[in-house]
């Protein structure tokens, strides 16, 4: 969706998508449902070699992941969509958009409705890929940032040409045209990573699904609580 240059945002509510609007991992997710749909069983079962529960794979990733920072089973998984072409996987995700409503966190999508009547003009940030994000942004009317894949003669490559993680205010600014301190600005997130949003916001929201976690507690910001299902 187009922002309209001559016109500035002014008031930008900043959204994070996974943890935030859905109680999953879109990116993850959507990997998953297209390996399914298309019979992809080799990929599937890679996937769930770093996925499953009690899996020695999927611990030594996480291990690997806290001691070096680096998302292994983040890029292990988007991995697994080298060669795969893109008519199928935007396909994948818009059959994705009806499992992804069974995670739906309605308090949050209702406070959005409510800022929006107050003026506020949301935009999503995610560090999920564009193939899920931009659906959901066109479902919700709004206009969206988040990683991308990259691409080569219409074949995913399975690496990330963008990535927004620790980056989200650049890009967000980046895509507005103008810096957020220009007017007013706001988040609603889960995540810790969004540090460089919450540092510059006026209104934080941080999303707790049970109990809030230590650094969200250490925030000058409102909690907004989600019952576990």
């Amino acid at each position: 969706m187009n922002v309209d240059r001559s016109h500035p945002i002014t008031r930008v509510l900043a959204v994070d998508v996974c943890g935030t609007l859905f109680d999953t991992n879109t990116s993850a997710g959507l990997v998953r449902h297209h390996h399914y749909r298309t019979g992809n069983v080799g990929r599937s079962f890679l996937l769930t070699l770093i996925t499953g529960r009690g899996q020695p794979l999927g611990a030594a990733c996480i291990l690997f992941s806290k001691i070096t920072g680096f998302d292994l089973h983040r890029a292990i998984t988007l991995a697994t969509l080298q060669g795969q072409c893109f008519a199928e996987l935007e396909a994948s995700a818009q059959s994705f958009l009806e499992v992804l409503a069974k995670h739906r966190i309605d308090e949050v999508h209702e406070r959005i409705k409510q800022m929006q009547n107050d003026g506020w003009s949301p935009v999503l940030v995610s560090n999920s890929v564009a193939l899920i994000v931009k659906p959901i942004a066109a479902a919700l009317g709004v206009p969206f940032v988040s990683s991308q894949l990259g691409w080569a003669d219409g074949l995913c490559t399975g690496r990330l040409k963008v990535d927004l993680t620790g980056k989200k205010r650049a890009h967000l600014e980046n895509f507005l045209g103008h810096s957020v301190s220009l007017g007013e600005f706001s988040v609603i997130t889960d995540n810790k990573s969004d540090a460089d949003l919450i540092d510059c916001s006026e209104v934080t929201i941080l999303v707790s699904v049970g109990v809030p976690r230590k650094w969200m507690m250490n925030r000058n910001a409102e909690i907004l609580y989600i019952k576990q299902k």
